[in-house]
């Protein structure tokens, strides 16, 4: 674990959120504005990669700093941070799809969510503390820009010039708009087939799939409603999501 940070600076900046909340297509497009180029699958993982990956990455940012994916839980290294959250009950779906896509769960959609909600998906824990671990820091230790994947959804545009003067580098009306025709759902599912880093075993199942918001509302069986709420209700209102049991 700790190999894995090492060589870390202050300079760079981590895109963060816990699994299947967006960051591969904020990545695209953030790469699309920094580097020459179109980005797909394997450009990202080279000029955008996972922590662990990152002593080849290069500096793009002032100061040498580098762009750096990670879906851990809040550590004190990573000291710049663009968080990108989206609503539990879509990352869930989307989560059951990849642990289907990848042979890493045979159960039903119910039996999933049981652990998804108990964090037992992965090594990240659970979607609830993921998130808290981020925004709940001090001001202090706020070097932190979060980002709504509805948000980015609904308005990439000034979300995107967000992000740019986060990081700080500029980035026209018209390079942004590039990124976005460069990165719709049809351009993201073309990049798929076209990468040769994806290691997927039932090709059936689409990595990139519809990216939608509030898909939970059609496909979340009404008694897992509750079950959300319950579970992360307070926090679901501090990020401006609905209750879906209607409570």
């Amino acid at each position: 674990m700790g190999y894995r940070h090492r060589g870390l600076t202050p300079q760079d900046v981590f895109i963060a959120s816990y699994p299947k909340s967006g960051n591969t297509w904020l990545r695209f497009l953030i790469g699309d504005l920094v580097f020459p180029g179109d980005m797909g699958f394997d450009r990202s993982k080279a000029l955008l990669p996972i922590v662990g990956h990152h002593h080849q990455a290069p500096g793009c940012l002032p100061g040498g700093g580098r762009l750096l994916k990670t879906h851990e839980p809040f550590r004190p290294a990573y000291e710049r941070a663009i968080y990108l959250v989206r609503d539990p009950r879509d990352v869930a779906l989307s989560y059951y799809h990849h642990q289907l896509r990848q042979e890493l769960f045979f159960g039903s959609l119910e039996d999933f969510l049981g652990r998804f909600r108990a964090g037992r998906v992965d090594g990240f824990g659970d979607w609830a503390s993921h998130v808290r671990s981020w925004i709940h820091r001090s001001p202090g230790e706020r070097r932190l820009l979060v980002v709504r994947y509805e948000d980015l959804k609904g308005d990439a545009g000034t979300e995107l010039q967000r992000i740019m003067d986060f990081v700080g580098l500029p980035a026209s009306p018209g390079q942004v708009e590039a990124a976005l025709k460069a990165n719709t759902l049809e351009r993201m599912q073309e990049k798929e087939q076209a990468a040769t880093v994806l290691k997927v075993k039932r090709t059936d199942i689409p990595v990139v799939r519809s990216g939608g918001t509030r898909q939970w509302e059609d496909e979340l069986p009404p008694g897992q409603l509750a079950e959300f709420d319950a579970w992360s209700g307070d926090l679901l209102g501090e990020l401006g999501y609905p209750r879906g049991s209607g409570a």
